[in-house]
């Protein structure tokens, strides 16, 4: 029984619900795990999670193209709201 029809993986079958490329994919692989590579890090103290976490952080928002980021207009400097 695949992963998408048995439920017994939640988002997995939640994503291959969603996508039937996706339920393709979880279906021809039913034991890859996403988060595999997190098993191959080093352990770490509060201080090397607190880097990992701000460096991923920081990495995800420079890999962001601006296009994809909205606001409700132009940014005005404070000068531009006297008057």
């Amino acid at each position: 029984m695949s992963t998408a029809t048995c439920g017994c993986n939640k988002p997995a079958l939640t994503c291959a619900n969603a996508d039937p490329v996706l339920a393709r994919l979880i279906d021809d692989r039913p034991d890859f795990d996403p988060r595999a590579w997190m098993a191959l890090l080093p352990p770490m103290d509060l201080y090397g999670a607190l880097l990992f976490q701000v460096t991923g952080q920081q990495l995800s928002v420079q890999a962001t193209p601006p296009d994809t980021c909205s606001h409700a207009g132009p940014i005005r400097r404070p000068s531009a709201h006297s008057g």
